[in-house]
């Protein structure tokens, strides 16, 4: 596409400057910034302009911002960079962390803090916060020295766009860049400078705010860098000599430098805000107007009287040093039977009294209806009242809160999405080694090859296809308890589910297939869990492939094992040979029997004798076959025992197990 000249551009600043709306919002929020820096002027006819009388107001607005700015951002939130859908994607996960890491790093910068601080308080005063990102490399004469991100603080005096109903719909951007003259000198030697102008033609300038008046106190140039999002082209345009200074391509695939800008009132007819305590300029300026009255009133309160001075030292009753003594009088016989009262005479303060009750009454009428507006409630200021019970102020607290909450995620979106074209930057202009030096991701124990898929991920891929996802924490959301309790909750829950899992696979072995994505899938659910996830997944495929393996082959039977079935074998021979003695013993008693009766009586009571003894001796045998059937049985567990701590440990190296406690370490 062509590139456009500079009559374009010149007339393209024109109408952004020209358009009423614009107009009246760049006033409001010059009127609204005086007024929160005390700096309200009046037009004097000896002087052009003098000071109010600051001593007499009342600064209502620059309280309102003070309790509002601790509650929008308390604190930058940290940035998170997910894999989507938080897939098994071990590429993705690695660049995410170092994404992650290079942008936490860059937004910790004192240069960042400061930029979102006057950003914060911009969008108070004028509803309209800037930061412009921008990639900076440093250079020697060696080459490359290294790169960084600045992120930048723009006013709203020094940042115009193209007139559009919608942000989307805006075409170009562009930010007021003051030079120095010698700077200007260097950087464009052709260029003459304002003292060519004329007055006339700066005035004229002046009047349309395509130039302002700093430039001709401050003796600097005014240039505008503007980005045409169409043309895909920057521009350096001079408004004083209506003229192109220099015009290059876009250097990385963005829409814009900045983000939206940060803005709390949105509305659908025009992109141009309304400051919100416009709103209630008028009401500012009442209570400002109220709160001098007061103050000329009280000056007026004063004690004023008269007395008898026919009665010697009767002042001296009245005078402030006299503190509980008695005053010698003289010529008292005017005061015989009369009271003091009688003998002096005081002004009447009653009317002025009255007259601040009034006005105290209207001022705080006012305070309050700018209150209730804005949602600034006493219990957000620490404010309560005595009389109120536990359960209103915990109320009024929380629907403050909730009308805060808006504001809250508006500022986190602004952040967010200023943070996402600094990764856009990184992604597309950082060296390799430049990712890998700020992101230090070589000592989270990440393989060289792991690191090396994740840079290639980033630089290969636009970010918005990278399979990433940037958002940031909740601000109430990121204190360090909070981080080491969700660590202390990961590690308790992924322990349970591994004692869980190993009991059931031991009653269902083929359940071990589903036990890497049980577990995966709670880890995955954890931010603090992305620097085990790896591990913990080679861990468990080394654990399932091990134990597949062994299920797959016959096992073959230990030392303990084939011991038990010996002397298993020996106790079923002892018990055969009983029962053979026993039948010998009665096929003998049987013969004698038959031989001799009377002879076997006498050996039948012989035989009884021994046959008694051989059942005394077989329940001794067969007890001792019991303990020794016992103690197999309890061997046998114990090999079962031994083997399930052996498949246990497969699956999880990393918990030792103590066999003589029976407990984890």
């Amino acid at each position: 596409m062509a590139e456009k000249k500079q009559d374009y551009w010149q007339n393209q600043l024109e109408i952004a400057f020209s358009n009423p709306l614009y107009k009246r919002w760049r006033k409001q929020s010059r009127d609204i910034t005086r007024r929160y820096r005390n700096q309200m002027f009046l037009a004097n006819k000896d002087t052009k302009i003098r000071d109010m009388d600051d001593s007499k107001g009342y600064n209502l607005l620059y309280r309102n911002v003070a309790v509002r700015l601790p509650f929008i951002l308390p604190f930058i939130p940290r940035v998170q960079v997910d894999r989507t859908n938080r897939d098994n994607d071990g590429p993705a996960r690695t660049a995410s962390q170092i994404l992650e890491r290079i942008t936490n790093k860059l937004i910790d910068c004192p240069q960042f803090k400061r930029a979102l601080s006057y950003g914060k308080i911009d969008a108070e005063l004028s509803n309209f916060g800037i930061i412009w990102v921008t990639y900076a490399p440093f250079y020697t004469d060696g080459g490359l020295l290294r790169e960084d991100i600045t992120f930048d603080y723009v006013s709203h005096d020094d940042f115009i766009w193209q007139k559009s109903k919608h942000w989307d719909d805006c075409g170009w951007v562009a930010r007021r860049i003051r030079m120095r003259d010698e700077d200007v000198k260097k950087q464009f030697p052709r260029l003459r400078l304002d003292s060519d102008v004329t007055n006339d033609e700066l005035d004229a300038l002046e009047k349309t705010q395509v130039i302002d008046s700093k430039d001709r106190e401050d003796k600097t140039v005014s240039v505008w860098e503007i980005w045409d999002k169409w043309d895909r082209k920057v521009y350096i345009f001079h408004p004083t000599f209506k003229r192109i200074l220099a015009t290059y391509d876009y250097p990385y695939e963005i829409d814009f430098p900045c983000a939206r800008p940060l803005s709390y009132d949105d509305f659908i007819d025009s992109t141009v805000p309304v400051p919100r305590h416009a709103q209630y300029l008028p009401q500012y300026q009442a209570v400002d107007q109220i709160n001098r009255k007061l103050t000329n009133i009280k000056d007026t309160l004063r004690v004023v009287g008269a007395y008898d001075a026919s009665v010697a030292d009767f002042g001296k009753i009245f005078d402030a040093d006299n503190e509980n003594r008695m005053i010698g009088l003289k010529n008292t016989e005017k005061l015989q039977g009369k009271a003091i009262s009688n003998l002096t005479w005081f002004n009447d303060n009653g009317a002025a009294v009255a007259a601040l009750e009034s006005l105290k009454t209207v001022r705080d009428e006012y305070i309050s209806d700018i209150q209730k507006g804005l949602g600034i409630y006493d219990v957000l200021e620490g404010e309560t009242q005595s009389q109120e019970a536990y359960g209103t102020n915990r109320l009024k607290g929380s629907f403050g809160t909730m009308r805060l909450q808006d504001d809250q995620k508006k500022a986190i979106y602004f952040v967010q999405d200023t943070v996402r074209i600094a990764c856009d930057i990184i992604c597309q202009t950082f060296d390799p080694l430049s990712i890998l030096t700020y992101s230090t991701i070589e000592y989270t124990g990440e393989t060289l090859p792991e690191i090396m898929q994740g840079i290639e991920l980033l630089k290969t891929e636009n970010l918005k296809n990278t399979r990433l996802t940037i958002s940031l924490e909740d601000v109430r959301s990121y204190y360090d308890a909070d981080y080491k309790a969700n660590i202390s909750e990961l590690w308790t829950n992924v322990f349970t589910q591994l004692n869980q899992v190993s009991n059931m696979v031991q009653q269902i072995p083929e359940m071990a297939i589903i036990a890497k994505p049980a577990i995966m899938s709670m880890i995955r659910g954890y931010k603090v869990g992305a620097s085990i996830e790896q591990k913990m997944e080679e861990a468990i495929d080394a654990a399932i492939a091990a134990y597949q393996e062994r299920i797959a082959q016959p096992q073959q039977p230990t030392p303990d094992q084939m011991k038990l079935q010996v002397e298993q074998q020996k106790v079923q021979v002892q018990q055969q040979k009983l029962q053979i003695d026993a039948d010998k013993a009665a096929a003998e008693l049987q013969n004698t029997r038959e031989r001799d009766s009377t002879a076997l009586q006498l050996e039948n009571k012989r035989a009884e004798a021994e046959i008694a003894k051989i059942i005394s001796d077989r329940e001794i045998n067969e007890a001792k076959i019991s303990i020794m059937q016992q103690d197999a049985d309890r061997k046998e567990r114990e090999l079962e025992m031994e083997s399930r701590l052996a498949i246990f440990d497969a699956l999880h190296p990393e918990i030792k197990v103590d066999t003589n406690l029976g407990s984890i370490n």
